[in-house]
């Protein structure tokens, strides 16, 4: 049977790549630390996702990828440059009252979204209480500790305490750190601030043994994006709150709750910087900046 390409990740790297998990919508890949994504759902284009018709994706074991041709398995299909997503951003002229509203409208969006035991309780105290007493507790306030030690007293610190913190496929606290990380590169192009440093920082002490998620923490420390999210981000920028809402929602119901708390790291980064209160953090993460050398 033929298969149709639909979408080829632009950061995917020549090599081959075995068959590491495999579940009902999607068949992760690996070719040493390198992850890609084999799925049929034509709305998940990402740096590092191929997108297909036509065939049953858990049939597949391997995938080698050349210069212009895929080989699923013994299948060769050509790479149509027309079909290779772009996952690098160009941020618009920006006005600050309009993004500011859009953050505003937005964070209210995310702490009224039905999605129990997210950290959008960290924006919301009142959505503690959805974590049951115990060890679900726990994990909920080493978080939330956590993640207070970034914005007032210690930013590297309190990314080291949540890092791998947290439940499901990516831990909470990882999906915290990616939004951050995306949050950086934001602001670091709307105020034209160097931030490269710090994101690299963050990424190589964010790194586990979970290789899903170290890729999904590398490309958002390089700033490669996946649609949806891409989507988002552009949308802060835009006169039309309601689009906003639209796209974010698309966002919030990626994974069980990860979505949820890569938003959460995203917007609650956003709206430190335009606090006086969070002036701690955001000189901090100058200082890390503008070190060449960085040591553990």
């Amino acid at each position: 049977m033929t298969i149709r390409l639909l979408s080829f990740g632009d950061k995917i790297v020549s090599g081959t790549y075995h068959a590491h998990s495999k579940f009902s919508s999607v068949t992760n890949f690996t070719c040493g630390e390198r992850v890609i994504s084999l799925l049929k759902n034509k709305d998940l284009k990402s740096p590092s996702n191929i997108i297909v018709q036509n065939h049953d994706i858990q049939k597949i074991n391997t995938i080698t990828v050349a210069k212009k041709v895929i080989c699923f398995d013994n299948i060769p299909v050509e790479i149509d440059r027309e079909k290779i997503y772009n996952s690098t951003i160009k941020f618009p002229t920006v006005s600050r009252q309009r993004y500011l509203e859009n953050l505003h409208t937005c964070e209210k969006y995310l702490v009224s979204f039905p999605c129990p035991k997210s950290l959008a309780f960290l924006i919301n105290d009142n959505l503690e209480n959805e974590f049951s007493q115990g060890f679900e507790k726990l994990v909920a306030l080493k978080l939330k500790a956590g993640v207070t030690k970034i914005f007032t007293r210690d930013l590297l610190a309190g990314i080291k305490m949540i890092r791998g913190v947290g439940f499901g496929l990516t831990p909470s606290g990882n999906d915290f750190i990616a939004g951050l990380l995306i949050a950086l590169f934001v602001l670091e192009n709307i105020y034209h601030i160097n931030y490269q440093q710090l994101r690299k920082k963050i990424f190589l002490l964010s790194k586990s043994d979970c290789l899903l998620s170290n890729s999904f923490l590398y490309f958002a420390s390089k700033g490669y994006f996946f649609e949806i999210l891409k989507n988002f981000v552009l949308s802060l920028f835009y006169k039309d709150k309601k689009n906003a809402s639209i796209c974010l929602k698309k966002l919030l119901y990626i994974g069980s709750t990860s979505g949820c708390d890569l938003a959460t790291g995203l917007l609650m980064t956003l709206k430190k910087h335009e606090s006086l209160s969070a002036s701690t953090f955001f000189r901090t993460a100058s200082k890390i900046s503008t070190q060449r050398e960085l040591s553990e």
